[in-house]
């Protein structure tokens, strides 16, 4: 499922993506130098976005439209293609942040998921603890009286010899 969630995730990127190239295509628009440095700024995006880094990318979508925008104030990019950029830009934005919440989402998923391991097992090691101190305990008389090096104390008032054993053999 996590490959399939992955792999859904970064088809919409990539096809976001492809909405900002397609934006800054080239043509009558603008020039081709503005046109280049735009898609290599998109590609900046992109890979960001493919290494989870959501901060980055955030910051060179932000980078990317403030480009577009002074592109157009200098006249090299034209009202129309600057709306298109635009519009891709904050579906790319969209979709960025869509990933960076479920990556956290999935991130505490998984601290919630190996605590609750951790807590398992150190449930099962204070229990097999506490078997094997009770085995000891059944396997050391644990206090059935009377057995070998008791103190053979004897009937009340009788204080018996403290020695253990079978009795005052003397």
């Amino acid at each position: 499922m996590r490959l399939t969630v992955l792999l859904a995730r970064s088809t919409a990127l990539a096809v976001a993506a492809g909405l900002i190239v397609s934006g800054c295509a080239g043509g009558a628009s603008y020039d081709d130098d503005t046109a280049r440095d735009l898609q290599q700024q998109t590609l900046a995006v992109t890979t960001a976005a493919a290494d989870g880094d959501w901060n980055a990318a955030a910051m060179r979508l932000m980078a990317l439209e403030a480009d577009a925008r002074d592109a157009h104030a200098r006249g090299l990019v034209s009202t129309e293609r600057l709306d298109s950029i635009i519009a891709a830009i904050a579906l790319v934005a969209a979709s960025v942040e869509a990933e960076r919440v479920a990556a956290e989402h999935a991130e505490a998923e998984r601290a919630e998921r190996e605590a609750s391991e951790q807590a398992a097992r150190e449930q099962a090691a204070r229990e097999q603890a506490e078997r094997e101190q009770a085995e000891r305990e059944a396997t050391e008389g644990g206090g059935n009286g009377g057995g070998p090096g008791s103190d053979n104390g004897g009937p009340p008032g009788n204080p018996g010899n403290g020695r253990g054993g079978r009795g005052n053999r003397d």
